[in-house]
């Protein structure tokens, strides 16, 4: 009895002792080197946006004024060209929840 209490203490302290690591030295192992730096792309064409010389019209109402598909506006696996949910929301700048909806914003 003595031996096998002997033999599992020593297996639960093998196995604790196998189990920590240093984590500055995982993190130091595994740095990724930086990616080189890219050429300035253009940014893409948003959906929901209109720019004039002056102004600026975006909101759902543009969005769907310039879509051809409506029904994809509504559909939950369109492709991103067709979803543009994060630029139609109005936010709280305290907590960051939604507040609303922009269905036309005008910027000058």
């Amino acid at each position: 009895m003595k031996t096998q209490m002997t033999l599992w203490l020593v297996l639960v302290v093998g196995v604790a002792a196998a189990q920590t690591t240093n984590e500055s030295q995982n993190l130091d192992a595994k740095a990724a080197p930086s990616p080189p730096p890219r050429l300035i792309e253009p940014s893409p064409r948003e959906p929901n946006r209109m720019m004039g010389e002056r102004i600026s019209v975006s909101g759902i109402a543009v969005q769907v004024v310039k879509t051809r598909r409506l029904f994809q506006l509504l559909n939950p696996v369109a492709p991103p060209e067709y979803f543009a949910g994060k630029a139609n929301t109005v936010r709280d700048p305290n907590s960051g929840r939604v507040e609303g909806l922009k269905l036309v914003s005008l910027e000058f």
